[in-house]
């Protein structure tokens, strides 16, 4: 009985997670794990992936530094940046049947705090799809950047909050000591849409910074798996040098994504969310079978069968 147990649950997460509807938020012009990470699910044939938005990654550094991660920072247009890659990334992987949108230019609120959504074709595609969930399902958004965009369309539309399911990366949380860490990248990015949704109702699933930092990929290895036969194998690997990268990088975006897909290789919890937010269980990624998941990641990537060559 125990068996058959087992493989009914197997069964119901497959469906579940090769079924649901699928909206990829990214910043992907920041830096490079995103690529990867688009490239990964757009590779899973089943996988029902119908937006890719694009998110802003405003962050101090903009303007203050002459330059960020091989842009110059003078008149930088970051979520333009993030659009044209994503209508990149569609192209050369020829899936331009999914809705290219651009998504916000600045975070909910202002510096202080606050809570005024930034209205986009981002938040309008999330609230337009997520009201045409069936009872009993959810719209999945996954977010590789700041959360603007599904916090926005949140706030426009608070009757949606049922009806989406959010897989994000970002923040710190430590299991062994129970404490959290909102002092990431990400969430500085748009730390009131963080709060925002900490506070509301919306199942969260969390990636954290410190859980995938062992998700590494060297710069040797993956450029030699990369042929360069085709446009999508350029440009991911052009980014190692544009952005300047060490021989190593952390690969926390495709973590989220892999994690998703393959829930044996990454172990999630459920905790409280932080002392200063509304009390509530999220969903925490703790342990990671990082080889496991460069591994799957190549055997997805090297099958090819949904580019287009060029």
């Amino acid at each position: 009985m125990k068996k058959h147990s087992l493989f009914f649950a197997f069964i119901i997460l497959y469906f579940q997670a090769y079924s649901q509807k699928i909206i990829i938020d990214a910043d992907t012009g920041n830096e490079m794990d995103d690529l990867y990470a688009i490239a990964y699910l757009l590779g899973i044939k089943k996988a029902n992936v119908i937006a890719l938005s694009a998110a802003h990654f405003n962050n101090p550094d903009l303007l203050t530094e002459k330059e960020w991660n091989g842009y110059k920072t003078k008149n930088i247009k970051p979520l333009e940046i993030s659009y044209n890659l994503n209508k990149k990334l569609l192209s050369y992987a020829n899936r331009e049947d999914i809705l290219c949108l651009e998504g916000a230019k600045r975070m909910i609120g202002r510096a202080w705090g606050g809570n005024t959504p930034r209205f986009s074709a981002a938040s309008k595609t999330i609230i337009d799809e997520a009201l045409k969930m069936p009872e009993g399902q959810k719209l999945v958004v996954f977010t590789l950047g700041p959360l603007t965009n599904v916090a926005s369309a949140i706030i426009e539309q608070p009757e949606i909050e049922s009806k989406i399911v959010l897989y994000m990366m970002g923040a710190n949380y430590y299991p062994e000591k129970n404490v959290w860490d909102k002092s990431e990248f990400n969430i500085r990015n748009d730390l009131n849409a963080f709060d925002y949704l900490l506070n509301s109702t919306v199942e969260m699933h969390i990636m954290t910074a410190n859980a995938s930092f062992a998700f590494q990929f060297d710069k040797s290895k993956t450029l030699g798996k990369l042929n360069k036969k085709n446009k999508l194998d350029n440009l991911l690997a052009s980014k190692w040098d544009a952005i300047k990268a060490d021989k190593n990088w952390i690969m926390w975006d495709l973590a989220l994504i892999i994690a998703y897909f393959k829930p044996s290789l990454a172990t999630e919890i459920p905790v409280n969310t932080p002392p200063e937010n509304t009390q509530r269980k999220v969903f925490v990624y703790t342990n990671l079978k990082v080889q496991e998941m460069e591994n799957h990641f190549w055997k997805i990537y090297e099958s090819k069968s949904y580019l287009s060559h060029h």
